[in-house]
């Protein structure tokens, strides 16, 4: 396989992995998020008062999840993947 070969292999598998970290990073705020609403409800249930509502921290978990950015964040990172696949297979590495 030639340098430039793999020189587009390596970039086609980074605009892949940039991708998904575009994922990562809505799924990690959404975790974070839920999180937060676990803690919320456990000191709720141990009488500490409210610091916070798990109801509005989950539907705001829930929001980030069902939103466009992230569909379009998941579309461009199977869009990436599939396009390094193809590539990947096209070139025989």
């Amino acid at each position: 396989m030639s340098p430039a070969t793999i020189e587009q292999a390596a970039q086609l598998m980074r605009q892949a992995y940039v991708a998904l970290l575009g994922v990562k990073s809505l799924v990690d705020n959404a975790a974070t998020t839920v999180r937060r609403a676990e803690l919320d409800a456990i000191g709720l249930a141990m009488g500490r008062g409210r610091e916070g509502d798990p109801v509005v921290a989950l539907q705001s978990a829930t929001s980030t999840l069902q939103s466009q950015d992230f569909q379009t964040a998941l579309l461009q990172a199977q869009d990436k993947i599939d396009s390094a696949v193809a590539y990947l297979l096209n070139t025989k590495v």
